[in-house]
């Protein structure tokens, strides 16, 4: 009988013990205790350890969260999905709900109603990378480096890019407020949207007598190469002689991968051009000049102009022209975008976008993060706290916009008149950021302002370049 009673008890306490030990493998991973699990999962199975963490919250979610009108699968795994990337810190990384899809689709057609301007996202909210030049952003005076903090009143910290384009698109015609973060100034601006028609290449004479061409790509698109192309055509047949050619990229975001490539390969004879690194199969290349007969002459004198707005393929165009010294560089240091992703769509519509790979300049230095640093920098007008809240004053109060209303140009005698109508108003500002206002509220923008200080710096290169030029240098053993 005690025998009896004795392995009964034994029995009962092994099955206790045994069910405690599966409920503490079971949960213990929700408290931290990976020395449990370690002893069933092998340190090679890191994988299997978090993962049996992920389902043992998702399972307690799912049975215990308050408000279980929240609780559903697709909600907490599109959230799992969403956090994963955002772990990455790389705000080209992204989850893309089923509307971002559709707005990709209609972000690559070229043409579709919004402000006009190229966004990313730092610091937690939307940021402004550039304008696109005659574009509602373009005339309200919105700058590379300004963040948007609202749009209609809705915040922007943590709001994906996908969903800010979202909000910034509509009907052509219909209004959008967007509420600006520059420096420690914040302010409001109401844009009507438009059709936006991305443009590629303008070229104009900058000086027919020192034979200086003034070219500015605003985007590399799908034609921007064949425009480029037939535009040094008719440079070429014109009855001025050619001696220098000034590259404008500023506020240029960049663009198709391929067009600034196929443009790279008819300015350098040879070498490498440039390589991507990444880690899976097909994210690493290296492309060669394919040894072509340059379409501009070698001993053809070349700046190129960016700032802050230049990104992605106009860096490369900078950068590839300065490593193999056949361009000087002018300006102020570029975005600093060098990285590739690839967009990838999940089972249920929705899907991610991936950053695999980064560029690599001939150096082999590269872009993303870094920018491009300019040969020789322009210094920027100094705009100070107390100019920018008159400006905004000015603009608030539509001083300057009235007074240029049916104006088809800037006269001398307009910017004196302005000064005074502002001093009348107790608002004293210097002449050249009156000009400056001023020009943007004539319906035409003209391609180049002679008074551009990036303008004279680049004629003054050109007109002196054995000072600033170095010899032609290719990557021909890489």
């Amino acid at each position: 009988m005690f025998v009896k009673k004795y392995s009964l008890a034994v029995i009962i306490s092994i099955v206790v013990l045994s069910f405690t030990i599966i409920l503490f493998i079971s949960y213990s991973q929700i408290f931290g205790n990976k020395g449990i699990i370690s002893r069933v999962f092998s340190k090679d199975d890191d994988y299997y350890y978090y993962l049996e963490m992920f389902n043992s919250v998702y399972n307690i979610v799912k049975e215990a969260y308050v408000d279980e009108e929240k609780i559903n699968s697709k909600t907490l795994f599109h959230g799992a999905i969403k956090g994963m990337l955002e772990s990455l810190g790389d705000p080209h990384t992204a989850f893309l709900s089923e509307d971002d899809f559709k707005e990709l689709t209609v972000e690559t057609s070229g043409k579709f109603g919004g402000i006009g301007i190229h966004i990313t996202s730092k610091d937690n909210y939307i940021y402004i990378v550039s304008p696109i030049e005659d574009t509602p952003a373009f005339r309200a005076g919105i700058k590379p480096g300004d963040y948007i903090i609202s749009i209609n009143g809705e915040s922007t910290k943590g709001m994906s890019v996908e969903k800010a384009v979202k909000l910034l698109r509509g009907t052509p015609g219909t209004q959008v407020t967007i509420t600006i973060k520059r420096d420690q100034t914040i302010f409001d601006k109401t844009l009507t949207r438009e059709i936006i028609n991305i443009p590629t290449v303008k070229w104009g004479w900058l000086s027919e007598k020192d034979g200086i061409v003034f070219i500015r790509i605003l985007q590399f698109s799908g034609n921007t190469f064949d425009s480029l192309v037939k535009a040094i055509e008719k440079i070429k047949k014109t009855d001025y002689e050619l001696k220098g050619i000034v590259f404008d990229l500023r506020y240029n975001p960049g663009g198709l991968l391929d067009e600034v490539l196929k443009i790279l390969d008819y300015i350098i004879p040879k070498g490498l051009i440039l390589e991507t690194r990444g880690r899976i199969e097909g994210s690493s290349s290296k492309t060669f000049a394919s040894g072509r007969k340059p379409i501009i002459p070698l001993d053809l004198p070349i700046v190129v102009l960016i700032n802050e707005g230049s990104a992605s393929a106009s860096e490369i165009f900078a950068g590839v022209l300065q490593d193999t010294r056949r361009a000087v560089i002018v300006g102020n240091k570029s975005f600093g975008k060098g990285s590739v992703q690839t967009v990838r769509q999940l089972p249920d519509g929705t899907g991610i976008r991936l950053t695999i790979s980064r560029y690599y300049l001939p150096s082999g230095r590269t872009p993303d993060k870094q920018g491009i640093t300019p040969d020789i920098t322009v210094e920027s007008f100094n705009i100070t706290k107390d100019i920018e809240e008159k400006i905004l004053t000015i603009e608030k109060e539509g001083y300057i916009k009235d007074y240029m209303k049916d104006k088809s140009e800037l006269k001398d005698e307009d910017i004196e008149n302005i000064s005074k109508l502002l001093e009348s108003k107790g608002i004293r500002i210097d002449k050249k950021i009156i000009k400056i206002l001023a020009k943007k509220e004539i319906p035409t923008i003209t391609l180049f302002d002679h008074d551009d200080e990036y303008i004279k710096t680049a004629i003054n290169v050109i007109k002196n370049y054995s000072k600033y030029s170095k010899p032609l240098f290719l990557f021909t053993n890489n």
